[in-house]
């Protein structure tokens, strides 16, 4: 890939950089979400050994999913760009997921739910917004 020309440099519009930055902003919120898993644990109210382990599973598991979900579309649209069609179906399915994602905090409760699993739920229906009005977007402008 040559980077001096300017076909490279076109595909990073505005939008395209702000959805990187929107990507890279949620994966690394995944990352946290790994690494804070004390705090985690101790927004319920006192668990047992064995529901404290399970609390560590799950919010390790998704913190895991929630940097996948933001490093796939920074990294295809790093490498590849947004134009190319395998690249648009790994953006839409990668929306789904996140709507997956959403949908379980919603069904869940959102207001029964410790305020980290809403925050986490605010943060992962802002970014779904972005990557849907990236995806409806892309080019239009």
């Amino acid at each position: 890939m040559d980077h001096s020309s300017p076909d490279f440099w076109i595909r990073f519009d505005l939008p395209t950089i702000l959805f990187l930055a929107a990507s890279i902003l949620y994966a690394g919120h995944g990352f946290l979400h790994q690494l804070i898993v004390g705090g985690a644990i101790s927004a319920f109210q006192h668990p047992d050994e064995r529901q404290s382990r399970l609390i560590l599973m799950i919010w390790i598991a998704t913190g895991g999913f929630m940097s996948f979900l933001g490093l796939l579309p920074a990294t295809l649209i790093l490498l590849f760009g947004a134009d190319p069609a395998p690249v648009r179906a790994a953006l839409w399915t990668n929306f789904i997921a996140l709507g997956f994602l959403a949908f379980h905090s919603i069904v869940c409760g959102i207001q029964y739910l410790p305020k980290p699993l809403r925050i986490g739920f605010y943060f992962t229906s802002a970014f779904a917004v972005c990557h849907l009005l990236f995806l409806v977007t892309y080019g239009k402008f």
